[in-house]
């Protein structure tokens, strides 16, 4: 490729040369466009930005057999131009450099424009930090008022970025010997708003669709990063199962918003400016729970299941579902502890909806949500078939362990095997199909940055070994099925602690 005219930049020559190169005959191979590599020759006097001459390299002989055939000829009708010269092209003298060929046949063309965009904002996103004075954890309440059940101060050590490649904000905790990371997916986000509480103080509000990914950074950095369920700081493992949904960011100075809505703006990431109303009601505080566990003890096992399942769900807080306590023991006392646990599984989804249903009036209560479940399944019930028919069938219940917390379902009809056929089909509580998920409810995925194997050693290894308990049932590993196995779920079965 020669004379080419010394103002003429590697990038101009790149796009008039694609304006050939993609567009039949040279797309009729593929579907994508064809990739080629350009190498300007250096100008040896230091005069130019280049020679005036280089390297055209194809992926393929018969692409490059066919471009000389149509543009290697003196006496084109329709040549090549540009910077106001026409472009000469021959066959070289020398071999196309192996790692050339290989660059530019295992990858799709890029254009130059397109690559310089992605440095530029790159380069923005990697220098620019919002610095974070305090994170909190906690409840989006049914008033639309935040709860906050978990908060920490972190002066001048906290910094929020965001990361285009990973498509994920990240929150960087720097401490002596470990970097803490919270990890959020941009597709997991709800909503992300940025606004100043009262006109003072400067937010970044998050309301997500799953949890935080929890991450530890430690020295050397050549290490592999480790996965946590939960920040290794003031307690935030008792509170990370029920409060990781929603997170309140407060910034160090107003300028950090409008850094934020710069940043997300180049990875086009929507910044609104809603605002939260703020509460401390620990709803769940260690009383609560405590309170919750002490009740649940005292419950036959299959209405304790369904009232931790509907905390650990999310689908009411733990003094919600306190509140109703009178109403479920009631409702025992009348119809049975069948009907109370089937009553308590149909309310779950009545409770999730009650919270986003914008046309539910003001002035409901989680009481009176309850009582219109009541009232339907009443009536549902008395065409519902309790008991399965078929006898290789049987009610089993499911635990879902997740890096953050363990999800409580079913029971859910399941064909049985040998094992549990040993058994009454009346001791189906005795039975627990676990799975070990993702927090999304996929399975585990491999990060080459994560120490994953560390992660299933010291997160799914004690479960199988040491057992898991459930309300006040503990289940001890009992057996696998290669079916099962894909899914990364075992059997296990309880044994009764005594109280």
């Amino acid at each position: 490729m020669q004379n080419i005219s010394y103002s003429v930049t590697h990038h101009q020559l790149v796009q008039e040369l694609a304006k050939v190169l993609h567009k039949p005959p040279y797309t009729e191979a593929s579907a994508l466009p064809l990739n080629f590599h350009i190498h300007l020759f250096k100008d040896r006097r230091g005069l130019n930005r280049h020679s005036g001459s280089g390297a055209l390299t194809f992926p393929t002989i018969d692409a490059g057999a066919r471009f000389l055939a149509d543009y290697g000829n003196a006496f084109l009708s329709m040549p090549i131009n540009i910077g106001g010269r026409r472009l000469k092209f021959m066959k070289s003298r020398g071999v196309a450099r192996p790692e050339v060929v290989q660059s530019i046949m295992s990858r799709p063309y890029a254009d130059p424009k397109t690559i310089e965009e992605k440095e530029r904002r790159d380069k923005v996103l990697s220098s620019g930090e919002v610095s974070i004075d305090t994170i909190q954890f906690g409840w989006e309440c049914r008033d639309s008022v935040f709860s906050i059940e978990w908060e920490q101060t972190f002066k001048g050590a906290c910094f929020l970025s965001l990361d285009d490649e990973r498509r994920e904000i990240r929150i960087k905790i720097h401490r002596l010997l470990e970097t803490l990371v919270i990890a959020i997916r941009f597709s997991h986000i709800i909503t992300l708003s940025a606004h100043s509480y009262l006109w003072e103080h400067p937010i970044i509000f998050l309301s997500l669709e799953t949890p935080p990914t929890f991450e530890s950074d430690t020295r050397p950095p050549s290490l592999p990063r480790r996965r946590l369920p939960a920040l290794p700081i003031s307690d935030h493992d008792g509170i990370v199962p029920y409060a990781s949904l929603a997170m309140r960011l407060v910034c160090t100075a107003s300028d950090d918003l409008k850094k934020l809505k710069e940043l997300a703006r180049l990875v086009q990431l929507h910044v609104s400016e809603g605002e939260y109303s703020i509460s401390h009601r620990e709803l769940f505080s260690t009383t609560a729970l405590a309170e919750l566990q002490r009740w649940l003890g005292l419950l036959d096992w299959c209405v304790s299941f369904q009232i931790e399942a509907l905390v650990r769900s999310l689908a009411v807080d733990v003094r919600e579902m306190l509140s109703l306590k009178s109403r479920i023991e009631s409702m025992i006392d009348r119809k049975g502890t069948s009907y109370t646990a089937s009553m308590l599984r149909y309310f779950g989804p009545k409770a999730r909806e009650f919270f986003w249903d914008p046309h539910n009036p003001s002035e409901q209560t989680i009481d009176t949500c309850f009582v219109h479940a009541e009232e339907h399944y009443d009536v549902l019930s008395k065409s519902l078939s309790i008991e399965p028919t078929d006898g290789s069938l049987f009610d089993a219940y499911h635990a879902i362990v997740t890096p953050t917390t363990i999800y409580l379902e079913g029971p859910f009809l399941e064909r049985s095997n040998r094992v549990i056929r040993k058994y009454d089909r009346r001791h189906n509580e005795s039975f627990l199909r676990v799975s070990f998920v993702e927090e999304d409810r996929l399975q585990y995925r491999f990060d080459r940055e994560i120490d994953g194997p560390a992660f299933i050693r010291s997160h799914v290894g004690p479960l199988l070994l040491r057992g898991l308990k459930v309300v006040h049932w503990e289940y001890q590993f009992l057996a696998y099925s290669q079916s099962a196995l894909k899914e990364h779920s075992v059997w296990c079965a309880h044994h009764v602690l005594h109280h």
